[in-house]
């Protein structure tokens, strides 16, 4: 073995350095490859940058108009009804002064209750009912009036400042002869209705 370094001495010592070299060289190389790629991605990073900012200055006019859209149609905020406690009552009240205005004799009101959810309801979908029930008060009215009178009525209803949403209807003819508040015509006094509706009231949910 002593004879064999001694023979092959200097070629050993080629091949040692070689791989030195060739380690030295990969070395550098991934070095180098890193430094690339770190060049590449802060290259690709300012070009979408660059990107970006071109895009935003090309729609800062579209921005400007959609704030001004915003500003011009703020009041839409308004048709959603406070979720307290006081602004229901003034609803209720509301609702008793409109009922005479239009001539109906007599108005009831209260709020209805949710409906039981059926048993094949799946949880997900119990939420999003119990979710969306809880964004409005729904209401059943019942007005005893003549045709015209509730038609006045549903007119008021509608145009009311906050936006609602008449989900049912069910008009029946009443069996007494009653008197309409304002009416003469024996005739309207004797064919009075009586309507059942139900009436959704889209709350506010910052109160």
């Amino acid at each position: 073995m002593k004879k064999f370094i001694i023979k092959y001495y200097v070629q050993l010592i080629i091949i040692a350095f070689l791989c030195c070299a060739v380690v030295f060289v990969i070395y550098e190389s991934n070095h180098v490859f890193s430094m690339i790629k770190d060049k590449s991605v802060e290259l690709k990073k300012t070009q979408l940058d660059q990107v970006i900012a071109a895009e935003f200055l090309q729609n800062v006019h579209t921005f400007k108009g959609d704030a001004s859209y915003i500003d011009e149609h703020i009041t839409i905020l308004n048709v959603l009804l406070p979720n307290s406690d006081d602004e229901k009552v003034r609803l209720f009240s509301e609702l008793e002064r409109l009922a005479n205005d239009t001539g109906n004799d007599s108005v009831a009101l209260s709020v209805k209750v949710a409906e039981k959810a059926n048993a094949k309801t799946t949880t997900k979908q119990k939420q999003k009912e119990k979710k969306e029930k809880e964004k409005m008060l729904s209401m059943n009215i019942t007005l005893v009036g003549s045709y015209n009178n509730l038609l006045q009525f549903v007119h008021k209803i509608e145009n009311m400042q906050y936006f609602t949403n008449i989900v049912s209807f069910n008009i029946t003819k009443t069996k007494n002869k009653e008197k309409v508040r304002g009416e003469e015509d024996s005739e309207v006094r004797k064919n009075l209705l009586k309507t059942d509706m139900v009436v959704n009231f889209y709350l506010n949910e910052s109160g």
